[in-house]
């Protein structure tokens, strides 16, 4: 959020801890957010933070109990994996010297930078294949005395 809000919104703290992390891992796009990363983080807090709460309480209640998860499960998966693995090629490749912020200098510093990234997409991947391949979501068929249900 401190990504597309004024510093005065956040708690002093909050605010130091970003600057500090900013700084520390070099990462110009908390520290100068453009427009397309701010679009992203407005995503982050509209769809996916909902989305969160409600694979929260679907893993908590068991996914069993709520079949109904899978497909808002999987679009909540994908769309946070895509956002990230741009973030990732943008960290990787971008050209950083239209940034007001400390930025990687070199290819280790770019590592460093996805690194701290990478388990936001990797966790979304493994939802989706979840997701996918999980035989919890398949309908099964069950015939007793004759009759056939779909469990």
């Amino acid at each position: 959020m401190q990504a597309m809000f004024p510093k005065w919104m956040f708690p002093k703290a909050c605010v130091a801890l970003k600057e500090w992390y900013t700084h520390a891992a070099r990462d110009p796009l908390m520290g100068d957010p453009k427009p397309w990363f701010i679009s992203f983080c407005f995503c982050e807090i509209t769809i996916q933070l909902v989305c969160f709460f409600m694979g929260v309480y679907v893993f908590y209640k068991g996914v069993e109990k709520c079949r109904w998860s899978r497909i808002p499960l999987m679009l909540y998966g994908s769309h946070t994996a895509t956002t990230v693995f741009s973030i990732g090629f943008e960290i990787m490749f971008g050209d950083f010297r239209d940034y007001n912020h400390p930025a990687p200098r070199n290819m280790n510093e770019r590592l460093f930078l996805l690194a701290i990234y990478s388990p936001y997409l990797i966790i979304p991947l493994l939802l989706v294949f979840d997701t996918v391949f999980s035989p919890i979501y398949r309908e099964t068929k069950i015939t007793t005395n004759g009759k056939t249900k779909v469990k």
